[in-house]
């Protein structure tokens, strides 16, 4: 009985003493992200010079999504909904989380709680800061059980999912020291773009937008499942089909 009552006690103390230790490793995570947004400042074009320097489909974004070119220095986002571990799976996982993004230091930091089965659930983080992609799930918020850290795989894949969502903060895909755009035809552009710090690490990626400016579809590459690879996946604008 109280071998028990001991082995009960110590899993207990273990998980509070992790829980504690992602705790603080987050909060770490967040300072380096938010300083990494003063010592890396990307400064965009401004001004209309900005919509002169960018083919027409993406001019037509830009006037559509950014109607002052007051520039976005954070982004909170609290998500919550369902996800899957691969793209063939059936199974959908409830998550909420928390995404905080610094277009200044072209970074962000994704803090998910996965309720995987009842009464167990997985931490996952994915970050990318002063240009390198980092990811970690850890069981319980406790127990780390994967993480990765650099590498052209993580910093690329890290670098394309922030750009796949800089909708959410427009004046991210400003033309800057870091971003340039080329037309590939009336409707279609490529973005191309580097971290700051990491110039070799670079990103390509298509933006699809209508006559209105609406973004009709954007393809990135993405990391699926245990390992890292790059796959098609694509987004649409409901404005583009009326809704």
């Amino acid at each position: 009985m109280l071998l028990g009552v001991g082995v009960v006690g110590l899993a207990v103390v273990t998980t509070w003493l992790g829980t504690r230790r992602q705790q603080n490793a987050l909060a770490a995570k967040t300072e380096q992200l938010i300083a990494a947004g003063t010592a890396h400042t990307v400064w965009p074009v401004a001004g209309e010079q900005a919509f002169a320097d960018v083919p027409p489909p993406v001019a037509r974004y830009l006037r559509l999504a950014i109607p002052s070119q007051r520039q976005i220095d954070q982004v909170r986002i609290l998500q919550s909904g369902t996800l899957r571990t691969n793209p063939t799976s059936a199974r959908w996982i409830p998550f909420e989380a928390e995404h905080l993004v610094v277009p200044a230091a072209a970074g962000f930091l994704w803090n998910a709680r996965v309720q995987v089965a009842p009464l167990i659930h997985v931490r996952v983080r994915d970050a990318l800061i002063d240009g390198i992609g980092s990811g970690q799930v850890a069981l319980l918020s406790a127990v780390t059980v994967s993480a990765a850290d650099g590498g052209i795989e993580m910093n690329s894949g890290s670098l394309h999912r922030y750009l796949a969502e800089a909708v959410w903060y427009p004046t991210a895909l400003l033309p800057s020291s870091h971003l340039r755009w080329s037309a590939i035809n009336a409707t279609r552009c490529e973005r191309i773009a580097r971290v700051p710090v990491r110039a070799e690490r670079r990103s390509h990626r298509h933006l699809h937008a209508s006559a209105m400016g609406h973004v009709l579809r954007g393809i990135p590459a993405v990391a699926v499942g245990g390992t890292l690879s790059q796959l098609p996946a694509a987004g649409r604008d409901p404005r583009a089909d009326g809704g």
